[in-house]
């Protein structure tokens, strides 16, 4: 063999064992962020029994109709199936992210049109500073899941793991802001959307 020859088989086995090391690492940051998803899938399965709660209320304290919050929470409810299934899915947290959204638009809007006799309800104030309570402590552990995501995020950027991701099909995984706690006083008005 030439030397051109030994110099091509040597470059094209480096080139092979730094993208087998840089799989390895995004799957094993992809394990990471798997792996800090249940707590926080918890905190989103009881924010959603929240929601639900809501609108029950809602609809026994107000002839509104709840059509579009319960569509938009049977969403949410597919959602979280989909990323339960595999939490470090960027498509699995798209779609959550956009349900969630969907979820406080529609809770929003519908707050609206109760009004404020019904917000005055001892129940809708319950609700309200159980919501609080959770969005607090949610905001608190759902750091390592973010904190995995940015490392799964930020390497997968990095080249050559860019390339290898890009042909195993890892996406970069989008950003799951947890609502800011809300004050058991505001008014439906002043809503917020995550």
């Amino acid at each position: 063999m030439s030397t051109q020859n030994l110099l091509l088989i040597a470059l094209a086995a480096v080139l092979v064992f730094w993208a087998v090391g840089a799989h390895n690492r995004l799957v094993r940051l992809s394990n990471a962020v798997a792996d800090a998803y249940p707590p926080l899938d918890a905190l989103l399965r009881e924010r959603a029994r929240l929601f639900e709660q809501w609108l029950d209320l809602a609809e026994r304290l107000s002839a509104e109709q709840g059509a579009p919050l319960a569509q938009a929470l049977q969403a949410q409810r597919a959602a979280l199936e989909a990323l339960r299934q595999r939490p470090s899915s960027a498509r699995a947290l798209s779609r959550l992210i956009e349900a969630r959204a969907q979820c406080e638009h529609e809770r929003a809007a519908l707050s609206l049109k109760i009004g404020s006799s019904v917000q005055a309800d001892p129940l809708w104030h319950q609700w309200s500073l159980a919501l609080q309570q959770l969005d607090e402590q949610a905001a608190a552990q759902s750091q390592a899941y973010r904190s995995a995501t940015e490392q799964f995020n930020e390497a997968a950027a990095e080249f050559p793991a860019l390339l290898v991701a890009h042909l195993v099909g890892l996406k970069p995984l989008p950003e799951l802001i947890w609502p800011q706690p809300e004050r058991a006083a505001t008014s439906s008005a002043q809503d917020r959307l995550p």
